[in-house]
């Protein structure tokens, strides 16, 4: 809590076999500064450890105030051991926030960064949430890590440049956007498209019910120094091959620059992939 300045908003979530939240989200303040940290010298271990009640509680205490355009939010996650109650896999935990997520619009999933203490947590758990909501996990081994790896997120949100920042993609001349990864992970495909697994292998994407291959990709918050990847697999028809220079372009949205300021978008699309560009790429990698 001395990392944070006068004016940033803190909450305070404990969790065991259930999950509550001791301190509700407000500003900080020399009064309540004295209430977190009264809030913090109260917690003692007891019970199991429902993580995925945690999250949901935080997300809760998250979204108890009105989103703000130009504030960063973040959940900082920490736990000792594994999850033992409720969801307990990454996938569950996934389904889980964002089927609540989807039911109660008013809720917002924030980045969210992980920290394990001690042998006894589940790191590729903790490693999975962290990277599936666009955080850092960090391994504490012993109480004087603490600082340093807080230090290190907080430096992290300090250095954003652009808020939400989100791709559209728009196919043309026929062309059909089957696939998106981003991230090492598929994030949807159509009908009868083929990923590639970590390993190189193509393997066989889900049926056609949910194959509706998203036109926008949501990057969260974008940091200094940083890159973002995208792979993008489209169709091509017989006609639109011979004639098409252009088969997708891709188009930036964000929702606040922060200092440093990013470029001014400009009207016209900011990244168009020529066809026949495209074409020696992919016979140079053949």
């Amino acid at each position: 809590m001395e990392q944070l300045r006068e004016g940033d908003m803190l909450s305070l979530v404990r969790y065991s076999s259930a999950a509550a939240t001791p301190l509700p989200l407000q500003r900080l303040t020399p009064g309540t500064r004295a209430l977190a940290a009264a809030a913090v010298d109260s917690l003692h271990a007891h019970g199991g450890t429902a993580l995925c009640a945690g999250l949901i509680e935080g997300v809760r205490a998250l979204s108890a105030v009105p989103p703000s355009a130009t504030a960063l939010e973040a959940l900082f996650l920490c736990t000792d051991g594994e999850a033992n109650h409720g969801p307990r896999g990454l996938s569950d935990i996934r389904h889980a926030l964002e089927a609540l997520a989807a039911a109660e619009p008013g809720l917002r999933l924030p980045t969210v960064h992980a920290f394990g203490f001690g042998d006894a947590h589940d790191a590729a758990l903790l490693q999975g949430i962290a990277d599936w909501r666009n955080g850092q996990y960090a391994y504490l081994a012993r109480t004087e890590d603490i600082p340093s790896a807080f230090a290190d997120v907080f430096g992290g949100m300090l250095s954003c440049v652009a808020k939400d920042l989100a791709v559209r993609l728009a196919p043309a001349g026929g062309a059909r956007l089957q696939a998106v990864r981003t991230g090492g992970r598929l994030l949807a495909a159509g009908a009868g498209a083929a990923a590639v697994d970590g390993g190189g292998q193509a393997r066989q994407t889900a049926p056609a019910a949910i194959a509706i291959a998203p036109r926008e990709v949501a990057f969260s918050d974008l940091y200094a120094e940083e890159t973002r990847e995208m792979l993008v697999t489209l169709a091509l028809g017989a006609a639109a091959g011979q004639d098409l220079d252009f088969p997708l372009t891709a188009r930036l949205s964000l929702a606040h620059a922060r200092q440093p300021p990013l470029p001014p978008l400009s009207p016209s699309p900011d990244h168009r992939l020529p066809l026949r560009r495209a074409r020696r790429l992919i016979a140079a990698a053949s």
